[in-house]
């Protein structure tokens, strides 16, 4: 069954009634209902709170009542699902200093997605914070340490590579040099003897040895074909 929300009206009223002007919070409301990436996860209509720490500035936070397929998934996921509300506010043009009247200046700083007693939350004030997923107020989720991971593996990936390639060109030479360049070449001898060659020289398991052989071989040869 398809769900319907409707934007609660005493929300608009109550801030209206402070001499701030909602109507670009409203149609933003409006429009972060019809997101299916994000109202799939939604209980309830999204709504928004306000603080006004100086005059005439207020802070709005976006609350999100969540549903139980939205704890389902990664930390990552779920970060994705609150980013999508700033990327709402960028793609509509509202600008997170959204309008809210002449003599007034407003900003929305916060999304709070909440299921039961847990609290998710992306801090947009400050550009740290737009890539952290906090729970509770502690960090579950850091965008860029995932890409100082990916980096990471990537150049450990990489390594490894390198620590291939230098086997290979090791266990090629030794052929090259024992069965004069295969003149002499006897499988069930030369074999396993450069291979017990590499594996002492390396460090690393006769079996090892012969995989990394047999695998950079065949790279060379698809290479070679395409």
């Amino acid at each position: 069954m398809k769900k319907i929300f409707i934007i609660i009206p005493v929300l608009i009223f109550v801030l209206s009634g402070c001499g701030v002007d909602t109507k670009e919070a409203e149609m933003f409301l409006k429009e972060l209902s019809k997101n299916k990436s994000v109202s799939q996860y939604l209980s309830e209509a999204p709504t928004l709170d306000y603080t006004n720490p100086i005059k005439k500035y207020y802070d709005f936070k976006i609350n999100l009542s969540m549903n139980k397929k939205f704890t389902q998934l990664s930390n990552k996921e779920k970060y994705k699902i609150l980013y999508k509300v700033y990327e709402l506010i960028e793609d509509k043009g509202f600008s997170s200093a959204i309008s809210c009247g002449d003599k007034n200046t407003c900003s929305v700083d916060e999304v709070h997605a909440k299921y039961k007693n847990d609290d998710y939350t992306i801090d947009f004030k400050h550009g740290d914070s737009l890539y952290q997923l906090e729970k509770n107020d502690e960090v579950i989720f850091d965008l860029e340490d995932e890409k100082e991971k990916r980096k990471e593996n990537s150049s450990e990936e990489e390594a490894q590579s390198a620590d291939d390639q230098t086997i290979y060109n090791y266990m090629e030479n030794e052929f090259n040099r024992i069965t004069n360049y295969g003149e002499n070449y006897t499988p069930e001898i030369h074999d396993s003897m450069v291979a017990e060659l590499a594996s002492e020289k390396f460090g690393i398991t006769v079996d090892e040895a012969n995989e990394i052989y047999v695998s950079m071989s065949m790279n060379k040869y698809i290479r070679h074909k395409s």
